[in-house]
């Protein structure tokens, strides 16, 4: 056993085995490049960022609101870009899901959240 860190799925688990006890690196095989990286994922999303400046979202509000372009590759940047540079609009689409979302899984840390009763059962059936 490597240490006592618990994770909801096997997979993860494994990543965080190869990457923090085994030290599994992935380098980057662009001309001149010594990044490496620890899982694929973020590999490819290094290879995106650096090299190829190959974007996966566009943050709209920018170019209507300040007339300038900003992108990122993942989901996650989008959402701390726009929690902190449009908090307004940002503020009003999580009111706006949490209403049409109104359940939420009961599991710690989850908080995952559903438009219906069902939807909510059978996530907690399925993940938990």
């Amino acid at each position: 056993e490597h240490c006592d860190k618990t994770f909801g799925l096997a997979c993860n688990r494994k990543r965080h085995i190869e990457g923090v006890h085994m030290a599994i690196r992935y380098p980057c095989d662009w001309p001149n490049c010594t990044h490496q990286s620890h899982t694929k994922t973020h590999l490819k999303y290094h290879r995106r960022r650096a090299h190829t400046k190959e974007w996966s979202l566009e943050c709209q509000l920018c170019e209507d609101q300040l007339d300038i372009w900003w992108g990122c590759i993942h989901p996650g940047e989008m959402n701390k870009h726009r929690a902190r540079k449009h908090r307004v609009e940002w503020k009003e689409e999580k009111e706006a899901y949490k209403r049409d979302h109104p359940y939420v899984c009961c599991y710690k840390k989850c908080f995952n959240r559903f438009g219906t009763k069902v939807e909510v059962e059978r996530h907690e059936r399925k993940m938990h």
